[in-house]
């Protein structure tokens, strides 16, 4: 069972040979040991590229090369395949199975470059994918509770990540942008939807320029930045607004916009509560790391789905070379050392060679539908415009006394 790979990591690293009971070490036909192929999701997981992973892997498994750097493959299939055979069994053993109490959800898109038709570049570019996430508190305690990829980060897309898992919320907190909102009405109607604390007053600084406050604008900045915990605060931001000589009409109608509307936000809230989004942020910003420099290579979004678990353990603390290799010991023990799940189980994964690539198929049937929703709308818009129209032209005695017209009285 692959005894030439085990004598050559074991002689290299006695700390980790293999005691007798514990069963098979490797797979049939694989080169590396469990515990190097744990150890290469762990990295994985940390952020290693796939192709920095697997050559730690090797460097490891043969030290004795490690100063001929051009022996030893830099090729990344050996992590894709470690994570196609293994990524589903390890994240079964921690997978949240229903939801929690309380979630706080964002999204983290990713955009390639894209040109307008005349060849100047689009700022922003387009985007390639989107990540959508769930932070979940559960008895008081919170983690990251669940990632996925989608074509999109509108509310159609964030109503079936909401659907992947049954279970009723009690109280959601997000952004200010209507999508997670609308998904969110769709399938707990009775949810308490609570707007990020911190976005609301950091929206307001696209309205603080130099330019217009001058020696004032770091106190403004401040002020507008500590505006939302509570009516106190908010006073000192209209109180040092109202002694400026002019105030910038932009800001004055967010200002006038948050007084309307933070009274409502301010009776939403309970002792303890959660008030912001900031234990996800640290999440996504993590894992925007990891793939800030990979997110044009990907193409299998299985493969994709797998590397996001990874971090999702990681991040969460549940990541660990002897528990990863625990449970890819027993998947061997239970399949005889060698299964179709297992072993051949990436070369069916793979994107078919006719199909492209699966991830992009998945945006591009995003944008397709987001393109007839818009078509629709836009009809929508102009028949609406058209009944209006229709409706002024008619003579007062055709109306009927609800003041709509009755086409049958025409």
């Amino acid at each position: 069972m692959a005894a030439r790979s085990i004598r050559s990591a074991s002689a290299a690293r006695p700390a980790t040979t293999p005691r007798p009971d514990e069963g098979p070490q490797t797979g049939r036909g694989f080169t590396f040991t469990v515990r190097e192929a744990a150890a290469a999701l762990v990295g994985v997981g940390q952020g290693l590229s796939y192709r920095e992973a697997s050559r730690v892997t090797r460097q490891q498994a043969w030290p004795a090369r490690a100063d001929a750097e051009r022996e030893l493959s830099r090729h990344g299939q050996l992590l894709m395949n470690y994570l196609d055979a293994f990524g589903d069994e390890i994240y079964a053993r921690s997978a949240e199975t229903s939801w929690p109490e309380a979630l706080v959800l964002d999204a983290l898109p990713q955009h390639e470059k894209d040109t307008h038709p005349g060849g100047a570049k689009k700022k922003g570019g387009r985007r390639a994918f989107s990540v959508l996430a769930a932070y979940g508190y559960r008895e008081g305690k919170g983690k990251l509770w669940r990632l996925g990829v989608y074509g999109a980060e509108d509310a159609y897309e964030w109503e079936r990540f909401l659907r992947t898992m049954p279970g009723q919320m009690g109280r959601v907190v997000c952004d200010q942008g209507g999508a997670i909102a609308t998904a969110v009405k769709r399938v707990w109607p009775e949810a308490v939807i609570y707007s990020c604390e911190w976005h609301i007053a950091t929206s307001g600084l696209r309205w603080v320029r130099p330019k217009e406050l001058g020696d004032r604008y770091s106190e403004i900045v401040e002020l507008v930045k500590g505006s939302t915990p509570g009516q106190a605060e908010l006073d000192a931001l209209g109180a040092a607004l109202a002694s400026l000589l002019v105030i910038p009409p932009a800001l004055e109608r967010w200002y006038v916009r948050q007084r309307r509307q933070l009274p409502a936000l301010w009776a939403k809230r309970q002792p303890g509560m959660l008030r912001g989004t900031g234990a996800l942020e640290h999440c996504l910003d993590r894992i925007g790391q990891a793939l800030d420099q990979r997110r044009l290579r990907f193409r299998n979004l299985g493969r994709l789905e797998r590397l996001l678990v990874m971090l999702l353990l990681h991040l969460n603390g549940e990541a660990g070379e002897r528990r990863y290799a625990s449970i890819i010991h027993d998947h061997l023990l239970r399949h005889g050392g060698w299964s179709a799940s297992a072993v051949g189980r990436w070369r069916s994964l793979a994107d078919p060679k006719t199909t492209g690539s699966s991830l992009r198929e998945l945006v591009k049937q995003a944008r397709l539908r987001q393109g007839r929703e818009q078509a629709l709308a836009a009809h929508r818009r102009i028949n609406a415009r058209a009944a209006a129209a229709w409706h002024r032209r008619q003579p007062r005695e055709a109306r009927d006394p609800l003041g709509d017209v009755s086409p049958a009285s025409c």
